[in-house]
């Protein structure tokens, strides 16, 4: 889930990108792969918001 929020970037070398794989898709203009990864990463936050909400408890 982590390499979703910032990861190196494919051009960067251990440069840290944050959303890599939207960041990278917009950079190259690959409009339908930005919205892709769009989706997923708001699946990643759902899913890390849900455990926070059941980390904190009633």
């Amino acid at each position: 889930m982590r390499a979703m929020i910032y990861a190196p970037g494919a051009h960067t070398g251990y440069g840290a990108k944050t959303l890599p794989g939207v960041r990278e898709a917009i950079e190259e203009y690959r409009w339908d792969e930005a919205n892709h990864y769009l989706a997923v990463i708001a699946g990643v936050l759902d899913a890390w918001g849900m455990k926070l909400e059941t980390a904190a408890g009633p």
